[in-house]
């Protein structure tokens, strides 16, 4: 990075080759390209050697899905967050580097874009003390107006209600 730095101060790429031992054919790839990418618009330009995945307008639309996920109390684990990137850009038809065999953007994709939206991750505690804590007439209130807002949209009939606990469900043989 000091070696294009200095070429793009002015000095030659033969100069900065010696100088920071730096093959001279590498520096030129390496300054042609930060020339393409300095052409670009800032959301597909290298930053720190990666190459961001969606613009900003993307990311916000993103954030906002989560969001809404959240709000209709279904918190998602990490996991499902890297899950769903994967898609989003499935669907966007973005050029990703996340991974085609497990499905899910990586880690380092998740943390980068925690930070860039302030968001943070819990850990999901036991039922029990979720219960405890959670279940206040607040809460439960707000559960209720989802679930008549929904029942009210999609009009379920009656035999496909199931009561069904966090600990699932038992078969007997």
């Amino acid at each position: 990075m000091f070696a294009i730095s200095s070429v793009v101060n002015g000095k030659s790429c033969n100069g900065a080759s010696i100088e920071f031992g730096v093959p001279r054919s590498t520096l030129k790839n390496k300054y042609k390209k930060f020339l393409e990418d300095c052409t670009q618009p800032i959301e597909h330009q290298h930053i720190a050697g990666f190459t961001r995945t969606f613009s900003d307008e993307q990311e916000i639309a993103l954030k906002s899905i989560i969001e809404k996920m959240e709000n209709k109390m279904y918190g998602l684990s990490l996991d499902e967050v890297c899950e769903i990137a994967y898609e989003y850009a499935k669907v966007l038809e973005v050029k990703h580097q996340f991974n085609k065999n497990l499905k899910m953007a990586g880690e380092d994709w998740m943390q980068s874009f925690k930070e860039r939206h302030n968001l943070s991750s819990r850990q999901a505690e036991h039922t029990a003390k979720a219960r405890f804590i959670g279940y206040s007439k607040d809460a439960v209130a707000h559960f209720f107006e989802i679930h008549t807002e929904v029942m009210d949209k999609y009009e379920f009939p009656r035999d496909r209600f199931y009561n069904v606990d966090e600990t699932g469900i038992h078969y007997s043989l």
